[in-house]
């Protein structure tokens, strides 16, 4: 996500973890007898489950490795989107401090105090358990990684209390390479079981921005890391660089199997930029000679007083320029520890959703030409 978005004003911290969100093991074995068929694939510039190809409606979901009313808010988006957007190592969020992004001790990876990056068995569980808990809701995930909100992982220092400010433009950030794809290929491999292959990995966050740059070469070792941990898994790096020729360059350099892109610049004119967008990447990847989805990963959140409107005109331009996916980009999951998802949504995000109630699952729309 754009983190320059995150910073407003704000008042207290809110509570500690509850404590229903303690993290649940699960085997994959017991996951795969009772859940519906799901895999996630790409077939040319097509998203596949289970084989069927679908244009599929994601939403933000980032903080589901703390929601307290998880199975409750799978079933409630379940009713209204294809997939969930979950990332692995989420800030703590608050936007009612001055700073709402603040260092987190409940990521995936973890650094020691000499330095050593690890995971954290406790919360690969909880990651196993989210999955699976989507999966039983027919839900696909798109699976992002940030190296940027583990502490020590980067450059990027945040105050005394690990509050981490400024836009994600105010610094050139430097991932240490190395320790990080080893612990994404041990996330990866920890998921290579049928249970997971309704996930997509992100391997990393908007790598042209300044918190989570990456040089194609990085991203590589990345995808690299993901693709031998667990094979056939799709794997993708998100990016708002509005440059097709660019974009697809480094994604054919990456070996990345989908093209995800950010909505940018972000003002009041997204919603019909979109399917713009989608159609630009279309033509740039035909001029490769590639065929890949693109994944309208993040538009604005921002209806800029249009309503819901904006979402609707966003996600048929994204599906009439033959996107593959798309997702409702919103405030309301960054912070899941104490209130439902439902609740936490804005009137426009809310009636998006809600009109979209119990709609069959869309197949793909002809490209526009």
């Amino acid at each position: 996500m754009a983190l320059s978005a995150l910073l407003t004003t704000g008042l207290a911290s809110m509570s500690s973890v509850s404590p229903s969100i303690i993290p649940t093991a699960v085997r994959s074995a017991d996951v795969s007898k009772t859940s519906p068929a799901l895999t996630l694939a790409v077939s040319g510039a097509r998203l596949t489950v289970a084989g069927t190809p679908r244009f599929l409606v994601f939403v933000s979901y980032f903080d589901a490795m703390d929601a307290a009313f998880l199975d409750a808010d799978l079933a409630w988006i379940a009713d209204r989107a294809d997939g969930i957007r979950v990332f692995v190592n989420w800030w703590d969020f608050d936007d009612r401090r001055r700073c709402a992004t603040r260092f987190s001790d409940r990521t995936l990876m973890r650094v020691n105090a000499e330095g050593a990056v690890s995971v954290s068995p406790e919360r690969l569980d909880r990651l196993r358990a989210v999955l699976a808990a989507a999966r039983s809701h027919g839900l696909v995930v798109d699976l992002t990684f940030s190296y940027e909100s583990v502490k020590g992982l980067s450059k990027l220092e945040g105050t005394a209390d690990g509050d981490v400010c400024g836009s994600s433009g105010s610094v050139q950030n430097q991932v240490r390479l190395e320790p990080y794809a080893r612990a994404v290929g041990q996330v990866a491999k920890a998921l290579d079981a049928p249970a997971f292959d309704h996930v997509l990995v992100d391997v990393q966050n908007e790598v042209n921005g300044g918190w989570g740059r990456l040089t194609p070469d990085e991203i590589a070792t990345l995808a690299s890391a993901v693709h031998s941990g667990a094979p056939g898994r799709p794997v993708t790096a998100s990016s708002f660089d509005p440059d097709p020729a660019r974009l697809v360059r480094t994604l054919e350099r990456a070996r990345l199997d989908v093209l995800t892109f950010h909505d940018w610049p972000r003002n009041k004119a997204w919603p019909e930029r979109t399917g713009q967008q989608v159609t630009a990447f279309r033509l740039a990847l035909a001029k490769a000679g590639l065929e890949r989805p693109i994944f309208a990963g993040e538009p604005d959140r921002s209806t800029y007083g249009r309503g819901a409107s904006a979402f609707s005109i966003s996600m048929q331009g994204a599906e009439r320029a033959g996107a593959a996916a798309w997702t409702l980009h919103t405030r309301a999951g960054f912070r899941l520890d104490t209130r439902r998802f439902s609740d936490a949504l804005d009137p426009a995000a809310r009636q998006f959703l809600d009109e979209r109630a119990r709609r069959p699952p869309s197949g793909p729309a002809p490209p526009a030409h």
